[in-house]
């Protein structure tokens, strides 16, 4: 199969890891695979079995100069951007094309029109706040592609009576699940919380910190580990750093920044937490769990509840509630013997998703695809 996958960046988000990931597997396996991204800023590796594209080799800087020569250069920027991508599915000539985050659906629309089928690979889950005139848009856009592919049978649910072909798919795991005798060996050595994600409100890493100070004085020998990239659009992280210091857990609550051998990380941590307001389908959770993480977090209406089996290989707690959360982490706290045997069942259970057989479902899905729009 030919494949044309669209993103619109490579830094550290969920989204691109898959991206990352999916696109060699799919490589590995044979297929001809072309990614169209922009490469500034670029974290995640890609397999050198993709042809990777440049979309945005060159742009217009739109910070400067007034404001017509910013709309100016922005619309400039789009224009390049569809001369870009037009160039390189006309090269090509893809059986499928695969919109990410929707960066470039209106141009890749535009120019797969009705000759190859686009799927719209959505991250958030449907029932998230889009904003009325994204919500909008997307009512839109989601009409005049052959198919959605959502995160999760909710998603599917949410959508049905809408849309033509709605495509549920987990996301498949970056890293092999540990062995036992591997989660043997580490299990003594391991300690401390550990939450992963971008600092932006979303992920709640605020609940996080009022729940750990709800606890802390119990456990004075645990600490709290936060990995995930500063976002420069908000001031999420100073708020978060302030509320740190307002409980005085400057030497006890630590911003690791952004890590790509994340799994390192969690072979050192003992204990997984997702405060998210909102997910599609949390990588981090999953990739905890394969690293034998016991792990707690919020029944928020989309993820977790998909990954965890609540109370073997996990705990999920009140969506939200801040009691709650810091009841389900010292639970696991003074408790080891439950830490060790979650993170014993969370290895086991979480190979449903590994790389193998995601892929195998993405595979037939475009033999599907490319199947039924032949007809």
């Amino acid at each position: 199969m030919r494949l044309v996958f669209l993103i619109g960046e490579l830094h550290g988000g969920g989204a691109e890891g898959v991206v990352a990931n999916l696109t060699g597997q799919l490589a590995h396996r044979g297929h001809r695979v072309t990614l169209i991204t922009h490469l500034k800023g670029q974290v995640y590796k890609v397999s050198d079995l993709v042809n990777v594209e440049d979309a945005r080799s060159w742009q217009y800087d739109t910070y400067q100069g007034a404001l017509p020569i910013r709309i100016y250069k922005k619309a400039a920027n789009r224009l390049l951007d569809f001369i870009n991508i037009r160039r390189v599915i006309k090269k090509e000539t893809p059986d499928v094309v695969i919109s990410f985050l929707g960066n470039w659906l209106w141009q890749s629309i535009l120019i797969c029109r009705s000759n190859i089928p686009l799927i719209s690979a959505h991250r958030n889950a449907m029932v998230s706040n889009h904003g009325k005139w994204n919500f909008l848009m997307k009512q839109i856009e989601y009409r005049l592609v052959y198919g959605v592919q959502v995160m999760s049978r909710y998603d599917k649910a949410w959508l049905r009576n809408r849309y033509k072909n709605i495509y549920p798919m987990p996301n498949p795991l970056r890293y092999e699940p540990i062995s036992e005798d591997e989660y043997k060996m580490l299990f003594p050595k391991r300690r401390n919380i550990l939450a992963c994600g971008r600092l932006v409100p979303i992920k709640g890493f605020d609940k996080l910190i009022k729940a750990f100070a709800k606890i802390a004085e119990r456990f004075p020998e645990w600490h709290v580990d936060i990995c995930g990239a500063d976002a420069s659009s908000c001031n999420y992280s100073k708020d978060l750093k302030a509320l740190v210091a307002e409980y005085g857990f400057e030497n006890r609550i630590h911003f690791m920044g952004f890590h790509e051998d994340i799994d390192k990380i969690m072979r050192e941590h003992s204990i997984f937490c997702l405060s998210s307001l909102h997910e599609g389908f949390p990588n981090v959770l999953s990739e905890a769990m394969a690293n034998g993480m016991a792990c707690v977090s919020f029944d928020i209406i989309t993820g977790p509840s998909e990954i965890i089996v609540d109370g073997i290989d996990g705990l999920i707690v009140e969506d939200q509630n801040v009691d709650a959360l810091a009841e389900g982490l010292s639970k696991l706290m003074e408790n080891k013997e439950e830490r060790y045997i979650m993170g014993l069942h969370a290895i086991e259970n979480i190979k449903r998703f590994r790389n193998e057989k995601v892929v195998d479902k993405w595979e037939n899905l475009f033999h599907h695809i490319i199947q039924e729009f032949s007809k």
